[in-house]
């Protein structure tokens, strides 16, 4: 038996245990006392964090850089791995393996070498579909190379087949060196004075002189079979000029005695297609290239027919020309993602339009606030001291009598059809709102830069799961003010959970499907699916029912008014005020706003543009929100003056069908671009579900905007009258 305790200790052991009871029930004012969810949602968040976002690494020179923008010093005559993405077009929307084409093979010993120093492939670069992989090229550091031979393949007849197919969807390899992407001058007047990778070759005129080709197969074409690469390099060793460049460029200059550091700042390319011919130089001699050096305007190309049944033996070349530039390292993007004077200007044009239109609906949404409230409200206050002073009158009679909005004040606060279902809508449209948010944030700030491809959808993926907390908080205060009560919360959190994530990665998983059928590197590897499933499981869906949990133990909004136990009859609606017509003219005013930067932001994500203008995503995205709810308000208020109590759902979804407007103006878009739409039945397809995601998305968004915003205005006006 043990020792025991005196009364003292016992008596301050029961205090305590009594005073830690009392406190934990009360725990929002303590601390140490904290939920046990809400611990748990804490201690998977910084899990989370530290895995998804790698810690800041220092550089040499006592500088910080952010990982992976950190510059790369190389010296003379350094070798520089170039690697190779996938295939990519902008007719179809499929992409494909690098080395699914009859292209020179790579060495084992360096492939291995460099499979040991590139990084990993993030989650965004595999979604995205891409493969790195190590060309054959041997680029050494301000070292020039005049049509030196690659290789020699045989290219057979389905390989021509392929190569054929590629060529006639406008595929281009995506290379780059030292994560700037390989792009070619445009010959013509495009929309950007460069192309992205090198195309694989082009049809030939007037069918080439080949024999006839099979009907399935294709007409010849030329093979880009030399590359002349051009690569600009800076020197990070000499003096900058001023203090300014200084520090634009990370690391100075180099120290006494040290070898010159160089930098690349530029990787261009022009193909050719050359019919090579080789001959002895002399009796006895190796064999050499007839066709070298390359002249692009008097080569003979090279046509290759699919169908023809003959192999073709093709041999690769390419130049290397390097070239000093004035461009510093930290500057080099700024040529990739020019933004010209006209579309500067037009951007400016729709935010000046889109903030016109804000201030029109802020003075709307003014004007009703601070004058025709407070008229409706003096109106009704003398009416009720008239009431009250006679004490004959009959008070429900004379209010009738009145009419208004104030009649809804025992009914607008009613708890709606299907509350549950409008509560998790509700929450997974705030963490869309707060995933843009903190997007356009990191955007405008400069962190999210080009160079790491894919890096834009990893940071909404971690973004989407930091954010999960905060849509089960909203969704469990919307739970309760709608009227939920109990622990009812938690088949509301799991909606919000479960809900767009599962319809998204079941979307996923068909179109996964389609891409797998097809042969594209589109379709996304095994191992990333269990990420995002771990993801989904591990970290989103405990993070939404802490955030749930807490917002739940959070008071009740106080509703100014008491609700009556018999809903009042709602009158006939005029014909503008009635589902759907009401909501979809509400919906077009949102997405007015964003229709010129969402024409922009297509063209980036389709046609393989660089996007660079977040100072305009920001306008945009902030106006948005703001236009969504002054829109939701205006359409509430119309529908109270008509004595219309029931205008929880019309808050959410008249600016929720702007995403209706959305996937509408997409289609038009896929449709109007010639060199887009129509060219393969299966990317159109993917084209249509990929924006119907992002339709979904943009109406959760706009419509949980305006549903939070119309909550607060009902409390507000309701709140300035007094109740009977």
């Amino acid at each position: 038996m043990g020792p025991r305790r005196g009364g003292a200790a016992a008596a301050a052991t029961t205090a305590s245990d009594v005073r830690s009871t009392g406190a934990c029930r009360r725990w929002r004012r303590h601390r140490a006392c904290a939920p046990r969810a809400w611990r748990v949602a804490a201690t998977l968040a910084a899990l989370l964090v530290a895995v998804a976002l790698p810690p800041l690494r220092a550089a040499p020179a006592a500088a910080l850089f952010l990982p992976g923008l950190e510059p790369v010093d190389y010296t003379d005559g350094e070798a520089i791995p170039v690697f190779a993405h996938k295939l990519a077009s902008t007719r179809v929307q499929m992409p494909y393996d690098y080395e699914s084409l009859p292209y020179c093979p790579v060495d084992a010993a360096d492939a291995a070498a460099a499979k040991r120093g590139r990084r990993r492939l993030s989650l965004g670069q595999l979604l995205m579909g891409e493969r790195t992989r190590l060309t054959p090229y041997p680029l050494r550091l301000r070292r020039d190379v005049a049509c030196a031979a690659l290789c020699s393949t045989l290219v057979t007849a389905d390989d021509a087949a392929v190569l054929g197919r590629r060529v006639r969807d406008g595929y281009r390899a995506r290379l780059s060196m030292d994560d700037l992407p390989l792009i070619m001058r445009a010959r013509t007047s495009t929309r950007a004075p460069y192309l992205r990778g090198h195309p694989l070759g082009e049809p030939a005129a007037g069918g080439g002189g080949g024999p006839p080709a099979a009907a399935h197969d294709g007409p010849p074409f030329r093979l880009y079979n030399h590359l002349s690469f051009v690569v600009y390099y800076h020197d990070a060793s000499a003096p900058p000029p001023s203090s300014a460049a200084a520090a634009v460029e990370p690391g100075g200059s180099a120290p006494a005695g040290a070898p010159p550091r160089y930098r690349v700042v530029g990787f261009e390319v022009a193909p050719v297609s050359v019919d090579h011919a080789w001959a002895p130089a002399a009796a006895g001699a190796p064999w050499r290239l007839t066709t070298c050096p390359v002249n692009a305007s008097t080569a003979a190309p090279l046509l290759l027919t699919p169908g023809s049944g003959a192999a073709v033996n093709v041999t690769y070349t390419y130049d290397v020309t390097w070239r000093a530039s004035e461009v510093a390292w930290a500057t080099r993007w700024d040529a990739l993602t020019p933004v010209s004077t006209g579309r500067e200007t037009v951007q400016w044009f729709a935010v000046a339009n889109s903030a016109l239109l804000s201030c029109t609906l802020t003075a709307v949404v003014a004007v009703i606030i601070l004058r025709t409230l407070r008229r409706d409200v003096a109106r009704y206050a003398a009416l009720e001291a008239l009431v009250d002073g006679d004490d004959g009158a009959d008070e429900f009679g004379a209010a009738e009598d009145y009419g208004g909005w104030k009649l809804l004040r025992g009914d607008v606060f009613r708890a709606p059809a299907h509350a549950a279902r409008l509560a998790a809508l509700g929450g997974c449209g705030s963490q869309l709102a707060v995933m843009a948010a903190a997007t356009v944030l990191v955007g405008i700030l400069g962190f999210l830069s080009p160079s790491r491809r894919g890096g834009l959808l990893s940071m909404l993926i971690t973004l989407w799961v930091l954010s999960s907390a905060a849509a089960g908080y909203v969704s469990a205060r919307l739970h309760k003010a709608l009227g939920g009560s109990g622990r009812s919360w938690l088949p509301t959190a799991l909606g919000v959970a479960l809900g767009l994530p599962a319809f998204t990665f079941s979307v996923l998983l068909f179109l996964n499907g389609v891409l797998w059928a097809s042969g594209s590197v589109g379709a996304t590897p095994f191992a990333a699916l269990l990420a995002l499933v771990a993801l989904w499981f591990g970290a989103t869906t405990p993070l939404t029912l802490a955030g749930a949990r807490l917002g739940h133990r959070v008071k009740a909004y106080d509703f100014p008014v008491r609700t009556n136990q018999i809903p009042r009859p709602v009158p006939l609606q005029p014909a503008y005020l009635r589902a759907p017509w009401c909501h979809l003219a509400v919906g077009a005013v949102p997405f007015a706003c964003v229709m010129i930067e969402l024409r922009y932001t297509l063209d980036s994500l389709w046609r393989g543009d660089l996007y660079g203008g977040f100072f305009f995503v920001t306008l945009c995205f902030f106006l948005l929100t703001v236009v969504s709810a002054e829109c939701a308000v205006v359409l509430v208020y119309a529908k109270l003056v008509h004595e219309d109590h029931r205008v929880v759902w019309d808050a959410f979804l008249a600016p929720a069908t702007s995403g209706l407007y959305v996937l509408a103006y997409s289609v038009a878009w896929m449709v109007r671009s010639p060199d887009l739409g129509g060219a393969s039945v299966v990317s159109d397809f993917l084209f249509v579900v990929y924006n119907l995601l992002v339709a979904v998305c943009f109406g959760l968004l706009t419509g949980a905007v305006g549903l939070v915003s119309v909550l607060w205005f009902m409390r507000r006006i309701f709140g300035a009258v007094r109740s009977d």
